[in-house]
């Protein structure tokens, strides 16, 4: 199993004067299903490890994510501070 926030640690370690933000899949489908959320939960659990931020997909699972995303880059600047 690979823990979600060994990548994150290792990267926090190399670079930890960097904010780290982690990218993840909003799983919507298995959200509304099953009540569950992967994608989200691990991106998020990441983040934490390092004191970061994580960043969600906006797109539905059927068509690939807008390139200039509005909603993307106002995370972005939120993330940044």
């Amino acid at each position: 199993m690979n823990y979600p926030g060994t990548q994150a640690n290792a990267l926090h370690a190399k670079f930890p004067d960097k904010p780290i933000l982690i990218a993840g899949d909003d799983d919507q489908h298995p959200e509304a299903t099953q009540g569950i959320n992967p994608g989200r939960s691990k991106a998020e659990e990441a983040a934490k490890a390092v004191g970061g931020g994580s960043l969600l997909g906006d797109c539905a699972c059927d068509r690939p994510p807008p390139l200039g995303s509005p909603r993307r880059r106002d995370r972005l600047r939120e993330l940044a501070g």
